[in-house]
């Protein structure tokens, strides 16, 4: 039974019902709309401006655009992105390459290997809904089936203003159709059903979803369509899918297969575990470490893990360890490691004032640790296991032994040019996370971004203990919200070997770095600047096509793979990288 959908389906309703925000549907009003012109860009979304350096938060030279606008929205596109903003880039995206636009969209929703975010990805969808139908209508449904889920037609519906959104509930329906054959033929059924709207649900009272799913389904004048909907689709479909929320309410906890649970309800729901099933969900833990099981971890990002102990110091202190985080946390590692490693590569975690004044309160600074820790465990070399806090007094701190590397009197002991974890990737090689965060609370923490402060205390433990070039960090991966300090203080007596002296009052951060490395005999590393702050002000450290750089963003650690791949590299390069397997699918049809 295939369901026709038609432009002509759409119409203008004029609905006049005031919707406030809600949980599974949010609204998405913006307060913060501005009305930026684009007069600023050519045709292709690249800036006329005569004078492209502007400044940081914390009044350090960096440009207003990176000439690109791909590589520009790519490295904001991030929660918390305000809609106006998200649009506007759209707009000059959409002149600078259709395609890749809704590549940015993909993989930002990217569950497995994207950016795993849901919401700006929506908004950009519904972008697409209401300025390029045509396109929307020839990719919608790749979205949701290989990159969001099925709920993510809810988000779009519900945010539809004054327009009708029958063609997303006919895709819902169309999928259930589909599903429920291939149930009555003992083949595989989607998640569909689990996000299908129901009758009576809280967010459906007000836009009748499940009603207008069941006309299409039934058609309009049976009058048991809504009964039928529920017995004929739902039912059968939700019990095949085994939700373990039903298992749960039905307090059927016995039958519950801790295997098969996604990774974000095993993180949400581990508490209700071990109070109602603890013997068997104990055992299930024991099982994931010793590889007897596995543990999901879709959908879960580093940092809601990190946050279990960072949110609470006072547990972190007494040891309080989670399993469950822990064996979640190990399995991303673990993922990551089995893509590869990094030789000879170190983090420098941001955790300056701003990083804990977002929109989204302290978030940023935690996915700061979160990914920092991630990298450093991955790496291999003289900084294996390490990383450098981004504050007015940075410190090189080893992971592992909590001490700050740069006031040790020993050199870390290095067997075979490693002091990670030799390529092996397994569970019970990697160190605990608690661990981990608890050794780098210690750390003195400043309220200020001092990047050639950072950059200097790598040059420090270099000098001290005679590291050459072929030992010395080749990336550098900066997880910060790009308000770095000027380079340019004025005060003489801070000056590294006359490097601040010798720095053009025009230069960018990047380029004071670059000659700090010079003036001390050193080759700089590769730069990886990763965007954690999408309401900063926006500044970009480089331009496009600067060599040895790269401009990232996001809350997932999937990015960190695709510099395992590539030694040389720039930021527009890396752009595209990222993007290439999202293309081949993407049709383009503009109105």
């Amino acid at each position: 039974m295939e369901i026709p959908i038609q432009v002509a389906d759409i119409a203008v309703v004029y609905d006049n019902d005031n919707d406030n925000d809600n949980e599974d549907y949010e609204d998405n009003n913006d307060s913060n709309d501005s009305n930026d012109s684009n007069d600023d860009y050519d045709n292709y979304g690249n800036r006329y401006d005569s004078n492209p350096i502007t400044k940081t938060a914390n009044g350090g030279n960096a440009f207003k655009s990176t000439g690109s606008a791909i590589v520009d929205y790519f490295m904001l596109f991030m929660r918390d992105l305000s809609i106006s903003d998200s649009y506007d880039h759209l707009e000059k995206c959409w002149k600078e390459d259709p395609k890749k636009t809704v590549a940015i969209i993909f993989n930002g929703r990217d569950r497995l290997n994207g950016k795993k975010e849901k919401k700006v990805a929506n908004e950009a969808m519904l972008w697409l809904r209401k300025n390029k139908f045509e396109t929307y209508m020839c990719n919608i449904k790749l979205y949701v089936e290989k990159y969001g889920r099925w709920k993510d037609l809810l988000y779009i519906s519900y945010n539809l203003k004054n327009i009708d959104h029958k063609i997303e509930m006919n895709i819902i329906a169309q999928k259930l159709i589909d599903d429920k054959i291939n149930l009555d033929n003992n083949k595989p059924v989607s998640l569909c059903a689990k996000w299908a709207p129901s009758e009576n649900d809280r967010n459906d009272r007000q836009r009748q979803f499940a009603k207008k799913v069941a006309s299409v389904i039934y058609g309009c004048k049976d009058t048991y369509k809504m009964s039928k909907y529920r017995k004929q689709y739902l039912v059968p479909l939700r019990k095949q899918i085994d939700i373990v929320e039903s298992k749960m309410c039905d307090n059927k906890w016995e039958e519950i297969k801790y295997e098969n649970i996604p990774g974000v309800a095993s993180n949400k729901l581990k508490n209700a575990f071990i109070k109602h099933d603890e013997e068997r969900y104990k055992k299930y833990l024991g099982d994931v470490a010793t590889s007897v099981k596995k543990i999901n971890v879709t959908g879960i990002l580093p940092h809601e893990l990190a946050g279990v102990y960072i949110k609470d110091l006072a547990k972190l202190n007494k040891g309080e360890v989670c399993q469950t985080t822990e064996m979640q946390w190990k399995a991303i590692v673990e993922n990551v490691r089995k893509s590869g490693n990094f030789d000879n590569a170190i983090s420098i975690v941001d955790v300056s004032g701003s990083m804990f004044n977002a929109k989204n309160g302290s978030i940023p600074a935690q996915v700061a640790v979160a990914l920092g820790i991630i990298t450093a465990l991955c790496c291999k070399g003289d900084f294996a296991n390490k990383i450098i806090t981004f504050s007015e007094n940075p410190e090189l701190v080893d992971l592992i032994t909590a001490n700050a590397a740069t006031n040790s009197t020993e050199k870390p002991k290095i067997e075979n040019g490693d002091a990670s974890y030799a390529g092996d990737a397994s569970v019970s090689n990697i160190p605990s996370l608690h661990e981990c965060i608890k050794n780098i609370m210690g750390v003195d923490y400043g309220f200020s971004t001092d990047f050639l402060r950072c950059n200097e205390e790598i040059i420090n433990y270099a000098i001290k203990y005679k590291v050459p070039q072929d030992k010395m960090p080749k990336k550098l991966f900066v997880f910060t919200d790009m308000q770095f300090n000027n380079t340019i203080t004025g005060n003489f007596e801070r000056d590294y070997r006359n490097n601040r002296n010798n720095t053009n009052a025009l230069d960018t951060v990047y380029k004071s770095i670059v000659k700090l490395y010079e003036a001390n005999n050193y080759k700089a590393p590769k730069f990886i600047f990763w965007n954690l702050n999408s309401d900063s002000n926006e500044v970009f450290p480089v331009n496009c096509d600067t060599e040895g750089t790269a401009i990232v963003s996001g809350f997932s650690e999937q990015l960190l793979k695709i510099f395992m791949n590539y030694d040389e590299f720039k930021p527009e390069f890396i752009v595209n990288e990222i993007l290439a397997p999202y293309l081949e699918d993407i049709i383009i049809n503009d109105d």
